[in-house]
């Protein structure tokens, strides 16, 4: 698989669609040193100083756009299984859909994108990992990887997690087409977070709570409600029984 590595981009996602526009490259990944633009869902900007961990993993999907989105949680398995190598696993969770979690703080970040070149469907998958520092004030509690770490000496490189990162997100990819994503479903929800569990739903129009019991074949959260429906949520701001920042 090729990797081609950047100084500074405004965003490996960006720059992937630029390179799909260009080159007519099929499957690749990218990852830079730092981002200028980097954003994660509905826009929000990531703070992308050096240091940490940005990339984007890209290939053509024909047709298939439909289960695109299980995807993502293929990316937030490989980031878990990639942490995993440095901290002890009751420490890690993944909240729906796919930011994990080191000790109930976001520590990672994925941000699917599908984009059509010359007829060709591509899904573009950013991930973000905060290896040696984090932002303050988010919507979410931030961490990163060496402040939970034992031996604050030890020198992070995030080319090394990467090679890392690039061997688990494979192996699981492969799991994903031959297995289907039932086999996927089953392992996210042994390190999911607070499924089941009280949750609180926000999305653009409504705002909701209920208890979570799981996620359904196409990866949408379940939600019961009070009076016993069950909602799919496929999108949206959750959040769950214990965190405190909502606004």
């Amino acid at each position: 698989m090729k990797v081609i590595q950047l100084e500074s981009v405004d965003s490996t996602n960006a720059y992937a669609k630029l390179l799909l526009e260009t080159e007519h490259k099929s499957a690749f990944w990218i990852a830079a040193e730092r981002q200028t633009n980097g954003r994660g869902r509905y826009q929000r900007k990531w703070i992308s100083d050096k240091g940490n961990l940005f990339c984007s993993r890209v290939y053509s999907v024909g047709n298939d756009l439909e289960h695109a989105s299980n995807l993502s949680f293929v990316a937030a398995l490989a980031v878990a299984e990639t942490l995993l190598k440095f901290v002890s696993p009751e420490l890690i969770k993944i909240k729906w859909p796919n930011d994990v979690l080191l000790r109930g703080k976001k520590v990672s970040g994925i941000l699917l994108e599908s984009f059509n070149c010359r007829n060709k469907n591509y899904i573009i998958i950013g991930i973000g990992i905060n290896l040696s520092h984090h932002p303050e004030g988010n919507l979410y509690p931030a961490t990163n990887l060496l402040d939970n770490i034992s031996a604050k000496s030890f020198k992070l490189s995030p080319s090394g997690i990467l090679d890392i990162l690039i061997d688990r997100f494979e192996t699981i990819n492969e799991i994903y087409f031959k297995e289907g994503f039932t086999a996927i479903r089953e392992q996210w929800l042994q390190i999911s977070h607070n499924i089941p569990g009280e949750v609180e739903v926000k999305l653009l129009n409504e705002h909701f709570s209920g208890r979570a019991t799981g996620i359904d074949l196409n990866g949408s959260l379940l939600v019961s409600l009070p009076d016993g429906t069950i909602r799919n949520v496929s999108a949206g701001d959750v959040f769950f029984g214990g965190e405190e920042d909502k606004d």
